[in-house]
């Protein structure tokens, strides 16, 4: 039997408020609408492994109150189990701020969501996996280190590292260590600059990818994304209309996942990645719907 992905993160609320711009000091403003949604960098990801039918385990706490109560209910009705047993610990949840651009900003409350503790991986066989999924916010809560001792010792095949935006609240010595792992990193071109502390990352990418033995992709908004692997890729981004920039990257780097399992080239898995992203743009929240994953599933079955 073929072996499965795993998704390892946080599984959140996410709390979505439209309102005309981000406030300024002692502006008042109305908001246009607020609704809840299931969020969280690796629920989004699984949700996307879900819908397009790719075999994987989520490894995510699910903490008590309204919101853990809200995010287990959510998960449910989509088929999707943690292995991890709920935690007493209340979730939190992300205060997710769209302005009329579609842009988002995000106020973050942790909770049990981000806060791994040392006994779960236990529950975990690694053998089982041929690639595990990581999000860089999970390594800066407390139980990183136990994170950070199971991917050391697991030897997974490929961890697919999605940097996020806090990258200067991550302990350097984790970057350090992913980067002697099998690792595809995954940035957006802000966080790549950062990463690499240059304008040009296009070749610090080339340089990290020949000592990961990973491709190291960087998403580019409008102008598509760029990936290092056998050779350098730009990939034209697909036309779309944006509703809200919720969950693209973590959508992007599950079609990337979904469809490196299938079979795809990296350039046929950046484009259809693209397309993916493209299609979560076009609506609120972070969630592909129906039609998304009918487009999608023709362009994952297609013969090879």
């Amino acid at each position: 039997m073929r072996k499965k992905l795993l998704v390892i993160g946080s599984a959140a609320a996410d709390v979505i408020i439209r309102i005309p711009h981000l406030p300024h000091s002692q502006e008042d403003l109305l908001v246009e609408s607020q609704h809840l949604s299931l969020g969280g960098c690796a629920a989004n990801v699984a949700m996307c492994l879900k819908a397009l039918d790719i075999p994987f385990d989520l490894f995510a706490p699910i903490g008590s109150g309204i919101y853990g109560d809200f995010v287990a209910e959510q998960l449910q009705q989509r088929g999707i189990q943690s292995l991890i047993p709920r935690v007493e610990e209340a979730n939190g949840c992300c205060y997710c701020l769209v302005d009329e651009s579609g842009e988002r900003t995000f106020l973050a409350d942790h909770g049990a969501e981000y806060r791994f503790r040392s006994e779960w991986f236990s529950l975990l066989h690694p053998n089982d996996y041929e690639g595990v999924y990581l999000c860089g916010l999970e390594l800066e809560e407390s139980g990183s280190q136990a994170l950070m001792n199971h991917l050391r010792d697991a030897d997974y095949p490929c961890v697919y590292f999605a940097a996020g935006p806090r990258l200067a609240h991550i302990s350097p010595s984790y970057l350090r260590k992913l980067e002697t792992l099998p690792c595809l990193f995954h940035f957006n071109e802000e966080e790549a600059i950062r990463y690499f502390d240059s304008d040009d990352y296009q070749s610090a990418a080339a340089f990290l990818s020949k000592q990961t033995h990973r491709p190291i992709i960087v998403t580019r908004g409008a102008q598509g994304c760029f990936i290092q692997a056998e050779e350098a890729m730009l990939l034209d981004a697909f036309a779309t209309q944006i509703v809200d920039t919720i969950g693209a990257g973590d959508t992007h780097i599950g079609a990337i996942m979904a469809a490196r399992y299938s079979g795809f080239s990296w350039r046929e898995a950046g484009i259809f990645a693209n397309r993916a992203s493209a299609l979560v743009l076009a609506h609120a929240g972070a969630q592909l719907n129906d039609d998304d994953i009918a487009t999608l599933m023709t362009l994952l079955k297609q013969p090879r």
